[in-house]
């Protein structure tokens, strides 16, 4: 890369299935991409080229993901992406409709302590049934930007570019309680130094994530090191009181 060129950033682009995850893809880089009421539509990464602001980036269109724990092949798909493209930027794709079910996935998301911003979708139709939304306390309670949109015909595509470049980290001082949280300190430690999400792999290991050692075993050539496994055990006992 010569000296006077700049890296080009990742945007992922994440949320609950059928959120409009693929129309904001398709707003945001002019590039169309299959979509549906059916679930898991999306079933590969598709990414294109943009610039915002004189800066280069590759935007992702990733298939439905209801949390970091592995449920489905398609989670998975989005979670190793995650764990091995380091996206700069997140941009939440979420449905005004089923806020409750997308914040809690926003919350699995601040763990990884990437900037982010909220498409909130679907306005209109809270709207019909006589639901407000306050989307800017929403954005100071997150601490991140949010923008209303229509993705079907596009409207705030062009307030979710200028979002993009005020993208930030969201409030994410979540506690799990002493015993938990004094756990996932040690935990971390044990993991190998490359790890770059390793408040989020600590607690995958404590929730017993199937997938998860397999993740490990990539950088240490095997799986999880009996120490690791050991504080796992014990910071497990500590907490159901054995």
């Amino acid at each position: 890369m010569a000296n006077n060129e700049r890296p080009i950033k990742k945007i992922f682009i994440a949320g609950l299935p059928n959120t409009g995850k693929s129309l904001i893809f398709s707003n945001l880089t002019g590039q169309y991409t299959p979509s549906a009421n059916s679930p898991l539509t999306t079933i590969e990464l598709l990414h294109e080229r943009i610039e915002l602001n004189g800066t280069g980036y590759t935007v992702y269109d990733t298939p439905g993901l209801h949390s970091l724990y592995i449920h489905s092949e398609e989670e998975l798909i989005v979670r190793e992406a995650i764990f091995s493209e380091e996206p700069d930027i997140i941009i939440q794709c979420v449905d005004a409709v089923r806020l409750k079910q997308s914040l809690i996935l926003t919350l699995d998301l601040f763990l990884l302590e990437i900037p982010m911003v909220i498409s909130l979708n679907s306005i209109d139709e809270t709207g019909r049934r006589g639901v407000w939304i306050n989307s800017k306390e929403l954005s100071l309670q997150l601490g991140i930007p949010v923008v209303e949109s229509m993705a079907v015909d596009g409207r705030g595509i062009k307030e979710l570019k200028g979002a993009i470049l005020r993208a930030r980290r969201g409030n994410s001082e979540i506690s799990y309680g002493d015993i938990i949280n004094s756990g996932l300190t040690k935990i971390s430690t044990l993991l190998p130094e490359e790890i770059r999400y390793k408040n989020v792999v600590a607690l995958l290991l404590l929730l017993n994530d199937p997938l998860i050692n397999d993740y490990i075993g990539k950088f240490n050539g095997s799986k999880a090191s009996e120490e690791l496994n050991l504080a796992v055990e014990g910071v497990l006992r500590q907490f159901r009181g054995q």
